[in-house]
């Protein structure tokens, strides 16, 4: 439920994500790779769901326009770009790197291909490091396409307040777990939701059960069911 106060510039909001945002489709006929056509679309929607425009991004960090339009389209990004996105749209560095080595040239690196391979893991963590991480399947579409109903969320549940513009974990009222970007606006806090529609939800501290924050996301294929 959004007030009258809010509800033009939450409309605006809605009209933005309406004429921009478009599903990105995983292929997973194998190993879950994105080509690059497909992981350039990926970027996009991580962007316009975040809110962040090209010309944010262009201002901030000196891309041009078209480069950024490029990146979007059919170019493979440099770290540099992944980097500002994850900072300017509270977007897990790691999975978009994983994701951007899936569809790089060393995607038929065998240790590339696991289903369960991450970025992060290149660098050998401890395990102590992993101290307050939990793992959650999501069971609702609520944040499709960015993150979708079945995906495996890596959650550091020692983080139980919300951050806007970062994405969190709860349970809904029916214990189910789900996913959303906190958004701010008039200092209040809100919950977007893709589906059915784009739509902004007032955070209630009293209505979610909070899990913690998203870290990074994986998207599981059961090759058995052909899902």
């Amino acid at each position: 439920y959004i007030n009258n106060a809010h509800k033009s510039m939450h409309r605006k909001y809605i009209m933005h994500i309406k004429m921009c945002i478009k599903a990105y489709i995983i292929d997973k006929k194998e190993y879950l790779f994105m080509k690059t056509e497909e992981f350039c679309a990926f970027l996009k929607d991580v962007r316009v769901s975040s809110g962040v425009s090209i010309t944010d991004l262009s201002k901030k960090y000196g891309w041009h326009r078209n480069t950024i339009g490029s990146y979007e389209k059919d170019r493979l990004c440099d770290v540099d770009y992944l980097l500002a996105l994850s900072r300017e749209g509270g977007v897990s560095l790691n999975t978009l790197l994983t994701e951007r080595v899936k569809a790089g040239v060393l995607q038929d690196v065998t240790e590339f291909k696991s289903p369960d391979f991450m970025f992060s893991d290149l660098f050998g963590y401890e395990q102590a490091d992993k101290e307050g991480i939990e793992y959650f399947r999501v069971q609702t579409k609520q944040y499709e396409p960015t993150i979708q109903e079945g995906s495996i969320a890596e959650v550091d549940t020692r983080k139980l307040e919300p951050i806007k513009n970062r994405i969190i974990a709860f349970r809904n009222e029916r214990r189910e777990v789900s996913v959303s970007r906190v958004v701010e606006i008039d200092e209040s806090l809100f919950l977007l939701s893709m589906i059915p529609g784009p739509e902004l939800i007032k955070f209630d501290p009293m209505e979610f059960d909070i899990l913690g924050i998203v870290l990074s996301t994986k998207l599981i294929f059961d090759s058995k069911n052909g899902n």
